[in-house]
């Protein structure tokens, strides 16, 4: 499940604009997972087509809080609560640039994870 979360992740700040290839080739940093905590429902099997449900939780200066939910047929297989701080190359936190924060602050989720 972890691919798929990190995957679907990235693929949720891709769509919102963000691009962290940019941002890592300029030698800006890059995002590193600060925490991670999963609770495991049921197996996904060979062959299953998943899906992963990203939503942003919070958004802070160097960092943002990601719920993941691993589905199957509607059928919860796994979820995760995801902190992400934005690193400098020398592996401090930095803060994410203004433009992102606007980026991820429509994409908050209001609602019940």
């Amino acid at each position: 499940y972890l691919r798929y979360m990190e995957r679907a992740r990235s693929d949720m700040l891709r769509l919102g604009g963000i691009d962290q290839r940019a941002t890592f080739e300029a030698g800006e940093g890059s995002y590193a997972i600060v925490s991670m905590a999963i609770r495991y429902a049921a197996p996904a099997r060979l062959d299953d087509a998943l899906i992963v449900v990203s939503r942003m939780t919070q958004v802070r200066a160097a960092g943002v809080a990601i719920h993941q939910r691993v589905m199957r047929d509607g059928l919860v297989l796994a979820e995760a609560d995801v902190v992400a701080a934005l690193v400098a190359p020398n592996g401090r936190p930095r803060r994410q640039p203004r433009a992102w924060i606007d980026i991820y602050e429509r994409l908050v989720w209001q609602g019940e994870a």
